[in-house]
């Protein structure tokens, strides 16, 4: 409902630029600390067993600093929506799941983890704004995380554009033995034993 209030102006199309820059950085982030460390327990022999990795991008946990209302309610809401378990689609991250394993990953290169094809990009094909004034924002190049975001998960235009930090969360799990997992840049290791 917010999102529908949100005028189409030149300030919001900026910080609509920014988001999407800080957005896709994350998703970029993501995918090469996935790969980088798909490529290591590829290689390693040390450890018994194969190797799982799941990587999610979220919206960052922290309500938007730049947002102009910063009331308690606000930074309730926000921490309802960014909350697992509400919507069951966002339990994935912004824009999916990054999966790994001794075969690599499930988005071969950066370019189709963001659903970016070389020879649509920057051209109108690679702009994912379905659901905003197309005229308005046929420059954007909106990665399709945004579009998630925006179309299936209806975050408001109004909350997202404000959005400048993500968190990234990567599990890598060796047969239900051994559990990394790595919010943002801090790692926490814990055994995990199963039957």
């Amino acid at each position: 409902m917010l999102h529908s209030l949100q005028q189409c102006d030149e300030e919001c199309a900026a910080l609509l630029i920014e988001f999407n820059a800080a957005l896709r950085k994350a998703q970029t982030e993501a995918w090469y600390r996935t790969y980088e460390l798909c490529r290591e327990y590829q290689s390693r022999t040390d450890y018994l067993g194969k190797f799982s990795l799941e990587t999610k991008v979220f919206l960052s946990y922290d309500y938007p600093l730049l947002h102009p209302v910063q009331s308690e309610q606000r930074k309730m809401i926000w921490e309802i929506l960014t909350a697992s378990g509400l919507n069951p689609l966002y339990d994935d991250g912004c824009g999916g799941l990054l999966l790994g394993n001794k075969d690599g990953l499930n988005y071969k290169s950066l370019n189709s983890y963001l659903n970016i094809h070389p020879s649509d990009y920057e051209s109108d094909e690679d702009n994912w704004n379905e659901g905003l004034d197309r005229e308005w924002s046929k420059q954007m190049h909106l990665v399709y995380a945004f579009h998630n975001l925006y179309e299936h998960l209806n975050f408001s235009l109004y909350d997202l554009i404000y959005v400048r930090d993500f968190d990234i969360d990567i599990n890598l799990s060796f047969e239900g033995r051994i559990c990394c997992v790595e919010k943002n840049t801090h790692r926490e290791c814990s055994l995990i034993f199963t039957s």
